[in-house]
Order: C-alpha cells, then structure tokens, then sequence
C-alpha cells in the first residue's frame, strides 16, 4: 500500500492479525513482520493495535516494539458492551464514567 493510499482511505489506525501475535515469541519471521509493521505504522504517524495478545512473553515483546495497544485474553474476554463500564471501574480504577462525562 502506498502512503497516498492511506490518505485516500483515511486509515488511521493498524491492527496486527492475531496470527502473527499468536506467534511472534516462536516464530523470528512472524517476529520481523510484526516490527515491521510497528516501525511502518509508527512513521506514518498511524496507532497500532496488536490483536489477540494472550500471554505476558507477547506483551513484553510488542511494548519492546514500542506497540502501545493491545487487546485479547490476556487483559479480558470479550464483554458485552454493557459490561464495559462496569469492567472498567472495577479493573482500573477509573471511578465513576458518568460523573467525568458531566463535569
């Protein structure tokens, strides 16, 4: 994909397949692919999310990728979205979503 592509499509965000994340600590060519893709996505300013991180080795290699987002088993299973705030309160601590949104 060129750069102007990204451009005409608006693309601002990369997701990494879980099948790489699946294999990235056994695999050094699944590896080299998912570097690749952080580095590219990092200088064309884009985020990155890897998908299906379940396991602590595969965290500590995509935050040495400097990849920043993560999702899969390793922080929840799949909720429904009315669980969402209740999760987020309760694991993170992040208070109550309403009361921020208001003032």
């Amino acid at each position: 994909m060129s750069a102007e592509a990204g451009l005409i499509f608006d693309i601002d965000t990369v997701k990494i397949d879980r099948s790489f994340i699946q294999r990235l600590t056994s695999d050094p060519d699944d590896a080299a692919i998912v570097t690749a893709i952080i580095a590219l996505a990092r200088k064309l300013n884009l985020n990155v999310i890897a998908e299906g991180v379940e396991s602590e080795a595969q965290l500590a290699l995509l935050r040495e990728y400097l990849c920043n987002n993560w999702q899969g088993y390793l922080f929840s299973k799949p909720v429904p979205a009315d669980a969402l705030k209740e999760l987020l309160i309760s694991n993170l601590g992040v208070g109550n979503v309403d009361e921020r949104k208001q003032g």
